[in-house]
């Protein structure tokens, strides 16, 4: 046998087992799918009926008016307690860019204004958002 025959024959059945490997893997994978789902239909079969499974997946629970309520009283507590929060540099920033808008809206044109009083906006929901979010993490670890 030449040396490229000998090559090309080991490549050959390199490519066997490797097509081989996946084949398994792939075999496994399918496995282990179809028993993590027998898995989760068993788990949910225990929980609840089948019908209450499927009006509970279609119909998203409202709150009562108390609920939206309390739900109101603490996003207004958790804005004033993020506003707290703010470093001098973005009170700089949103001072700035309010008063650029101002400027800019009466001196160089209300188009300019309009849009730095949207920036401005949006600089605030961002800012406030992160410090939200940071409340909430930490209300939700306690």
């Amino acid at each position: 046998m030449d040396f490229r025959e000998k090559v090309e024959a080991r490549k050959a059945e390199l490519r066997q087992q490797q097509e081989h490997a996946e084949r398994e893997r792939a075999g496994r994978t399918e496995l282990v799918r179809e028993a993590a789902r027998a898995e989760a239909e068993q788990r949910l079969a225990k929980l609840a009926p089948r019908e209450q499974v499927e009006t509970a997946k279609t119909e998203s629970p409202a709150l009562t008016p108390h609920e939206s309520q309390i739900e109101e009283e603490l996003d207004k507590a958790l804005d004033k307690r993020a506003a707290e929060m703010w470093s001098d540099g973005e009170n700089l920033t949103m001072l700035l860019l309010f008063l650029g808008a101002i400027v800019s809206f009466f001196a160089v044109g209300w188009l300019i204004g309009l849009g730095m009083g949207a920036l401005w906006l949006i600089h605030l929901r961002i800012v406030n958002g992160k410090y939200k979010r940071q409340l909430r993490r930490h209300l939700a670890a306690a």
